[in-house]
């Protein structure tokens, strides 16, 4: 059996996508956003906040709408955002003919996934011919805090559509 090339899960019902979920919190906490890798973390930080959910609910959300939102009887909302985790050879792409914010999105979400790292770092190396190398490692808390900071398409997304959601409910 040969080494899996992308970023497929093997299941039972064939083969599933991994995904990267971005949790924006709304209310108490304002526009408080975290990165997160797997699932069963974003399920304990919902429960950790008291936010009633379960991962069947989260991705009935999502696969409906793109996002699940989660309330609580104070008001506070919890987005979830998911986004495809990343391939060896997306990340050497990226790394190489990438801008400089792009190379250190690459050295965050690397950061974030030292699995990932091990694999892309010599591939980097041998195709830039030495020119080029990830920046130092960096620890998991410190790749997170970057992610958080660095623009994505799908979480920018939820930010507006929650400000425009905060608007309608103080029209009310």
């Amino acid at each position: 059996m040969g080494k899996k090339q992308d970023n497929l899960r093997r299941g039972k019902r064939g083969p599933v996508p991994r995904f990267d979920y971005h949790v924006i919190f709304h209310g108490e906490e304002k526009d408080v956003h975290k990165f997160i890798t797997n699932v069963k973390d974003v399920l304990f930080l919902a429960w950790e906040n008291k936010f009633n959910m379960d991962s069947h609910l989260l991705n009935k959300y999502i696969l409906r709408d793109g996002r699940a939102v989660f309330r609580r009887r104070d008001g506070s909302l919890m987005v979830v955002v998911r986004t495809l985790k990343h391939t060896t050879e997306e990340m050497v792409e990226q790394y190489l003919t990438g801008t400089a914010s792009e190379r250190e999105y690459v050295d965050h979400y690397l950061g974030a996934n030292p699995g990932l790292r091990r694999k892309v770092s010599p591939i980097i190396k041998v195709q830039s011919g030495g020119t080029l190398k990830l920046k130092k490692a960096m620890t998991k808390e410190e790749a997170m805090e970057g992610l958080k900071v660095l623009a994505l398409p799908e979480v920018d997304e939820a930010v507006e559509w929650l400000k425009e959601l905060d608007e309608k409910l103080k029209k009310r």
